[in-house]
């Protein structure tokens, strides 16, 4: 009997231990390395630090809408606060659970969402995809595996196992961090497009990525908190076509929700757009100036067609974003004026180099 108790206790103990290991690897995985890598970790802890309630609207999608919008632009321009909630190669079931996450500390009126990363054709080729962004596209893409990944983010971030050291175990890491881009990627680069605007494909388009299911349920999450959900489509070179277009197009209107083809209606929408001077890789994503454009334009389309107002946010918060936005442009203006002198210009003071953007 006694041995028995022994072996209970040893294996409770033993599992105590296990679990609280793997709880703590989880989070030392998920919020590593925050400052220099935020592209798909550590973005919790920029979100958090956002005043509770204070979030008139989210966007969420893949690595093309984080390039493309910047909230900074529309608190300026429009006094509404924004984030983009998005990551390199989001996955549809990352997305739905990503939002169940943030809905626990913000109340968004509209959730946008870049349809990209739930549609395909059988022809689409990733050839642009760097090697890890390959790795990431090749993760477990079905319910089971979607779920596993939310609940133990070890094997969301399996590819920065190999990239841990002794110090990301042992250094502190703050739950918050105050960001002057609320999830945006600010870049300079650019590099032109020279290619044929839009992909020609015969294919049939479908979705990707148990895009069908999640979609129901990430409009079935926003309905269920009072929200409105708004599909996007931004420039993509030729990555996008008539095909998807139609695709998304249909979506919508079973879902009777409004749907903005930045991509499909360029020329028509953005006759100043240029692939020339765009675009940060050729085609795949846009830089700050192709952001600014997309950005004037989304905001737009918020006030007029879509009824946003300024926000509605406590003294401290407005101040608070006053600050930021001030800061945003300090950095971006300093980048700017780095990229075209091709010099070291002296950085904004007092801010520290903390604040400038990482690089992808």
């Amino acid at each position: 009997m006694k041995k028995n108790c022994c072996i209970i206790i040893r294996s409770i103990c033993f599992m105590l231990i296990f679990v609280g290991l793997l709880y703590y690897f989880c989070y030392v995985l998920t919020v590593r390395n925050v400052e220099r890598y935020p592209v798909r970790n550590g973005f919790w802890q920029t979100y958090d630090a956002e005043e509770d309630n204070s979030i008139d609207a989210l966007f969420v999608g893949d690595s093309s809408i984080f390039h493309s919008i910047n909230p900074m632009q529309i608190w300026k321009d429009k006094k509404i606060t924004t984030y983009n909630l998005s990551y390199a190669v989001m996955k549809p079931q990352e997305a739905y659970f990503d939002l169940k996450r943030a809905f626990k500390t913000q109340s968004p009126k509209t959730v946008f969402v870049e349809s990209q990363f739930m549609v395909e054709t059988e022809s689409d080729s990733f050839d642009y995809f760097t090697d890890d962004t390959k790795e990431i596209a090749g993760f477990i893409n079905d319910q089971i595996g979607g779920t596993l990944d939310n609940f133990f983010p070890i094997m969301k971030y399996k590819r920065s196992w190999k990239n841990l050291t002794f110090r990301d175990f042992v250094s502190n890491h703050p739950n918050k961090i105050r960001s002057i881009y609320k999830g945006y990627n600010l870049t300079m680069k650019t590099v032109s497009y020279n290619g044929t605007h839009g992909k020609k494909s015969k294919d049939r388009a479908c979705f990707a990525d148990e895009g069908e299911i999640y979609f129901k349920k990430i409009y079935n999450l926003c309905k269920k908190n009072n929200c409105n959900v708004v599909l996007l489509n931004m420039p993509q070179g030729n990555a996008w076509n008539k095909i998807k277009h139609n695709f998304v197009a249909k979506l919508a209107k079973e879902y009777n929700i409004k749907y903005y083809d930045f991509d499909m209606n360029l020329n028509k929408w953005l006759p100043n757009f240029s692939w020339k001077t765009d675009t940060r890789d050729a085609g795949h994503h846009l830089n700050y100036s192709g952001a600014k454009k997309v950005t004037g334009l989304m905001e737009k389309y918020m006030v007029e067609d879509l009824g946003f107002k300024p926000s509605k946010v406590s003294e401290s918060v407005r101040k608070q974003w006053n600050r930021d936005v001030n800061d945003f442009y300090q950095v971006a203006d300093f980048l700017k004026a780095r990229e075209m002198t091709k010099d070291s210009p002296e950085f904004p003071q007092p801010l520290k180099p903390d604040f400038l953007p990482p690089k992808f």
